[in-house]
């Protein structure tokens, strides 16, 4: 007998299909989906454990440790507790080493570096919010600990202090083993030879001593044969000492010093512009001839300033900015002359001079001597020399340290050489 004609697939008899799950395929995905969660939370749980042990195992023993500096001894590079100070009369800002003296003792006995102000004559005429002082806490700094086998002069590092019941204690390295060391006239001396500081180096320890228009316009224009708004010649009539106005609280034997810095940036000029840089250390001085946008000339005059002195032509060469604008600086630290432009140095020549008897009067000078420029950010900057020690000749048989700011620092002249053994680390400045 035939079967009738079906007329609607409703009508079709069901039946399970290996696609549509059943209530025990429903049961069997529901498990196996809990067993791939389980192992899921596992394998993160394990990498989270693994990253945990690394993260301990580099803070603890392997590669960096963080810490904060609390002492005064490699200011400015690395610095500890702090008082900020502005000075009402120029508005310049200087730091006080928090310390060794209290807040009020900055604020009593500091002289502003800039103007030469003492801040305590305008103390009562300052609001408690403008201008007051500010205490600033250490900066941070990281350890990098087992990745150098071999450390470098000027390397700043920490090392196991057992005067200290065995602190941290962070300096600079000087003097590797084998070598002698001596400073004479606060200038470094290796195995005989001068060792001026590379130039990293006096970038990070330099103080800033004088901003010219602090409070007024920072452009400068400079215009040969000007003698009206704009000038034809700027100069820094600034003497400067070794005063360290960290520690205005100290008894200073204060000298005269030649370790100075000038920076400044070129931002527009005429073609064919001739800026003239004089450079005094006291016993002569260095002319900079800039012929923009891309010439550089340096004489040496010896034994005098006038017509009747000797000039040498050291050095000449192109400029690495094509342009002529640029940062430029020119350095006298540690009897040696640096032309710096972009932080990298194009020319060096050292100089031989004697003890200043007096701070020099007019250390820098501009000149534009054809066409015009102008300038920005026109600072003066020291650098804080050694302090004398007795001649040896006695070779090292560690590491000499020493701090970079030789008013405080208790270092190598005190405790004696440092063992590699002693030292853990590199110390850099915590980059976040």
């Amino acid at each position: 007998m035939a079967a009738p004609p079906i007329t609607n697939l409703n009508d079709l008899p069901r039946y399970p299909s290996r696609l549509e799950p059943t209530g025990h395929q429903n049961r069997y995905d529901q498990a196996i989906g809990g067993k791939r969660r389980v192992v899921a939370y596992a394998e993160n749980g394990v990498l989270l454990l693994i990253l945990v042990l690394m993260i301990n195992t580099l803070l603890a023993g392997g590669v960096f440790c963080p810490i904060r500096v609390v002492g005064p001894s490699m200011i400015p590079a690395f610095s500890g507790p702090r008082v900020k100070l502005t000075c009402p009369q120029c508005g310049f800002s200087q730091f006080c080493c928090a310390v060794t003296q209290s807040c009020d003792e900055c604020w009593e006995r500091a002289v502003c570096p800039n103007c030469g102000t003492r801040l305590a004559q305008f103390r009562r005429s300052q609001p408690n919010d403008a201008g007051g002082p500010r205490v600033i806490s250490g900066d941070r700094v990281v350890i990098l600990k087992g990745l150098w086998g071999e450390w470098r002069r000027w390397d700043v590092v920490a090392f196991h202090n057992v005067g200290e019941r065995g602190g941290l204690t962070v300096k600079r390295i000087v003097g590797l083993p084998g070598e002698t060391i001596e400073i004479r006239d606060g200038v470094l001396f290796v195995s005989g030879c001068v060792e001026p500081r590379p130039w990293e180096v006096q970038r990070s320890v330099r103080t800033l001593v004088c901003s010219p228009r602090v409070l007024q316009d920072s452009v400068i224009q400079l215009e040969a044969g000007s003698q009206g708004p704009q000038l034809r010649m700027q100069a820094i009539e600034h003497p400067a000492t070794t005063y360290c106005y960290y520690h205005p609280a100290l008894d200073q034997e204060e000298k005269p010093t030649r370790n100075l810095i000038l920076s400044f940036r070129l931002t527009a000029c005429v073609p064919g512009t001739r800026l003239r840089i004089r450079s005094d250390f006291g016993d002569g001085h260095f002319d900079v001839i800039l012929s923009l946008p891309s010439q550089y000339a340096i004489k040496r005059i010896q034994g005098g300033r006038g017509d009747s002195a000797l000039g040498e032509h050291h050095a000449s060469g192109v400029l690495p900015s094509s342009s002529g604008m640029a940062e430029y600086a020119i350095s006298l630290v540690d009897r040696r002359f640096l032309l710096v432009v972009n932080d990298r140095v194009v020319a060096k020549l050292p100089y031989l001079s004697g003890p200043l008897a007096t701070p020099i009067p007019r250390p820098f000078e501009i000149i534009v001597e054809q066409g015009s420029a102008t300038l920005t950010e026109l600072r003066l900057w020291k650098v804080s020399p050694y302090s004398d020690t007795a001649p040896s000749t006695q070779q090292l048989s560690g590491y000499y340290l020493l701090g970079d700011d030789p008013h405080v620092s208790i270092d190598s002249r005190h405790f004696g050489v440092v063992s590699g053994t002693r030292i853990i680390g590199r110390v850099l400045k915590w980059p976040f």
